[in-house]
């Protein structure tokens, strides 16, 4: 009967340890992903950085060259960025 007993419990704790590394090892790749989506999101920054800092002198020079355009320019752009109304206008 003892000898059951601690059968079943070194079967149980063997499962435990089995667990516990089968979560060591899930956690380890989910910090891996994690540092991955990290990795990509600070390319990402870096890459907006990059193109914003083209973009704003072309920005600047535009709106010396021609102000009136430049306003109707950013006016067209913000109306093609939000789609839901101009879809609306057009049914």
């Amino acid at each position: 009967k003892f000898g059951d007993v601690a059968a079943s419990t070194l079967i149980s704790s063997q499962q435990h340890i089995q667990q516990h590394h089968q979560l060591q090892q899930q956690i380890l790749l989910e910090k891996q992903a994690l540092e991955l989506k990290h990795l990509k999101l600070q390319q990402l920054q870096e890459q907006v950085q990059a193109s914003f800092q083209i973009a704003e002198p072309n920005l600047g020079r535009a709106q010396a060259i021609d102000p009136q355009n430049y306003q109707q320019q950013q006016l067209q752009n913000h109306l093609t960025s939000v789609p839901q109304t101009s879809e609306l206008h057009n049914q």
